[in-house]
């Protein structure tokens, strides 16, 4: 596209979910452990359902939920999902067996009510799992870039939740017990540094906002530079050809403790 605009919302929002999709398999190893035939899962913000689909795979009654009516439309009949908020989860106390966030309950409004919410509908010993991007990444860093160079105050970034012992403090702080905080690392290939960055200032939700505002503004070559730069610093060589940019994130997960036992 030559006047640097980016592609349809909902397939970035798919593109990113691939990219992600590791993470997901990460937090689906941690609640596991256990698990009885038929247990259900809830996905909150499932998005595409891409992460739906790799819990099926692992036997799971996956179900997920997402804000976005588009979103679930998208997706299709192949996943169920249903169009809700975290803040107000439409499910029954001790509705599942598990729960994971990929990326999504980060971004939440209130991030520790969008917890308790996700406790109350975990039946007892069940577990919860989120991930969460640590501080220093190449997200944060390319939206405060972004953002300097538009004359815009830089929007806060969820890395907060990236420190471990915020992130086991939120889970304890729910009722959770049993918290295990886990440091990963996220591996992001492309063929160059200029298809990273036109790829995930597409995909990546902030990034993207910002890309438009810049493209309206008739900034976006500018930008675009600053952030080839920043990728070209970041950038790992890979033996195969083309590079990988490499960032952090925490696999984060609780156990919600059998009433009948005390704390476990």
């Amino acid at each position: 596209m030559t006047d640097g605009a980016p592609p349809g919302r909902w397939s970035a929002y798919d593109r990113m979910a691939q990219h992600v999709a590791p993470a997901g398999e990460r937090l689906l190893d941690l609640v596991d452990g256990g698990r009885s035939e038929a247990a259900t899962l809830l996905d909150v913000g499932s998005g595409s359902g891409l992460g739906l689909r790799a819990a099926a795979d692992r036997g799971w009654v996956a179900i997920g939920l997402d804000r976005s009516e588009d979103q679930v439309a998208a997706a299709g009949s192949v996943v169920r999902q249903v169009r809700g908020d975290a803040l107000a989860l439409p499910f029954e106390r001790a509705s599942f067996d598990a729960a994971v966030s990929n990326f999504a309950l980060i971004f939440a409004g209130d991030v520790e009510h969008a917890v308790t919410e996700v406790s109350q509908v975990v039946r007892p010993n069940g577990w919860f799992a989120f991930s969460a991007w640590r501080p220093g990444g190449w997200p944060g860093a390319w939206r405060r870039r972004m953002a300097t160079a538009l004359g815009r105050e830089p929007t806060p970034f969820p890395t907060g939740l990236g420190e471990a012992e915020v992130a086991r403090a939120l889970l304890v702080g729910a009722g959770f017990v049993d918290v295990v905080v886990h440091p990963e690392r996220l591996r992001w290939e492309f063929a160059d540094v200029d298809v990273a960055v036109d790829t995930l200032t597409s995909a990546a939700g902030g990034l993207r906002m910002l890309r438009s505002i810049a493209v309206d503004a008739g900034a976006w070559p500018t930008v675009r530079e600053l952030l080839l730069d920043d990728a070209d610093r970041r950038a790992v060589p890979l033996a195969g050809g083309g590079i990988a940019i490499d960032d952090e994130f925490l696999a984060v997960a609780g156990r919600r403790p059998d009433s009948r036992s005390g704390m476990g």
